[in-house]
């Protein structure tokens, strides 16, 4: 099995089968094995030869299976990821293909849209520093909420 390798500056240029790499430094390269397939022979891993990052991804089609993570409750569920191109591992797409974390990232932007309306709301800061008011606006949010609870119910 392949060892993670975690790789953060690069001291000099190298160069690979005739392939000059650069590789800058104020980026990670985090090295994974992300496919199950494993080359048996030498002849095997001589036959192919990938001219493009597009004949990797077709050829290996990457995939990371059963990655663990947990809900907000704790709940533990896994996850499949599938890679086709470089995009794949941007933060939005990995997202995108998770539901725990499509889910979390929409409660996370909801609870900051929700703050920058207190930060920017002068009559609502002066509601939520009246406790008599407070108190009142508590209510009043309570009762919708349980009226709309009731009515997605019926």
């Amino acid at each position: 099995m392949p060892q993670k390798t975690v790789i953060t500056k690069v001291s000099e240029f190298g160069e690979e089968n005739g392939i000059r790499m650069l590789f800058p430094q104020n980026r990670v390269l985090y090295a994974d094995q992300f496919t199950g397939y494993e080359p048996d022979t030498a002849e095997e891993q001589a036959v192919f030869r990938p001219s493009t990052i597009d004949d990797v991804f077709n050829h290996y089609r990457p995939k990371k299976e059963a990655i663990f993570l947990a809900d907000e409750n704790g709940e533990a569920r896994y996850e499949d990821f599938h890679f086709s191109e470089i995009e794949d591992f941007d933060d939005e797409k990995l997202i995108s293909q998770s539901e725990i974390l499509s889910n979390s990232v929409s409660k996370r932007d909801t609870y900051y849209s929700i703050i920058r309306h207190l930060e920017r709301n002068r009559d609502l800061r002066k509601i939520l520093s009246d406790p008599t008011a407070k108190t009142v606006l508590r209510d009043t949010f309570k009762a919708m909420l349980r009226e709309l609870t009731e009515s997605k119910k019926a």
